[in-house]
């Protein structure tokens, strides 16, 4: 009797220096998260002190022949319904009774996952050969802006010059998201670009076989 005992007495010393063990490494995990925080925190302080703000860019444009007429062309661009429709991440595009086009689209931001961000443009430019959308004045966050030139080339031939530009601002890398600060803004809009390139070119890729089936 006296062996198992001291049998269970070992096992329990051993299973709480188990648990001590476990809630050491715990702390020390705990301390680490809250002294990565505390740095990161002094680094956007600094960044906002300095007026240094984290921007992510990315740009896209190209070119396209589409087998029908200059005027079908521009119209069939020249609708919203069309953007929402074939355009990738594009969820919904509201226009107020100002003439101001709300865009809302889910953007893929490297490092941070999905993320709905809202753009507020309006239309710049609205010719025959033009329709350019731009960021309304004032606004200092999220920026868009998305155009179409368009050249006839021949009777059922034209040529769209595509062109797309986003642009976030922030007054620090943790408005966006924790770990921002850490891939920093080059990584983070070269992948957004890429993002933005695959959105365009599947757009643009529907658009033709739409209109080309006309």
């Amino acid at each position: 009797a006296a062996f198992f005992v001291r049998l269970l007495v070992r096992f329990l010393i051993l299973f709480c220096l188990m648990k001590l063990f476990k809630s050491s490494l715990s702390l020390l995990s705990l301390l680490s998260q809250i002294e990565f925080l505390n740095k990161l925190n002094k680094l956007n302080e600094l960044n906002k002190l300095l007026n240094i703000m984290f921007t992510i860019r990315a740009n896209y444009s190209e070119k396209v022949e589409v087998k029908t007429s200059l005027e079908k062309v521009r119209d069939f661009f020249a609708d919203i319904k069309n953007v929402v429709e074939l355009m990738p991440s594009v969820e919904s595009i509201h226009t107020d009774a100002k003439g101001i086009s709300h865009w809302t689209i889910r953007a893929e931001i490297p490092f941070a996952g999905s993320m709905i961000q809202k753009f507020a443009v309006e239309l710049a430019e609205n010719s025959e050969e033009r329709i350019e959308w731009m960021p309304i004045a004032g606004e200092t966050k999220n920026l868009l802006r998305y155009a179409a030139e368009f050249m006839e080339k021949g009777k059922n031939l034209t040529l769209v010059q595509f062109s797309q530009a986003v642009e976030l601002r922030r007054n620090s890398a943790l408005e966006l998201h924790l770990l921002a600060g850490l891939a920093g803004e080059s990584i983070i809009s070269s992948e957004m670009t890429k993002k933005i390139t695959e959105m365009l070119k599947l757009f643009i890729q529907r658009a033709r076989e739409r209109l080309e089936s006309q």
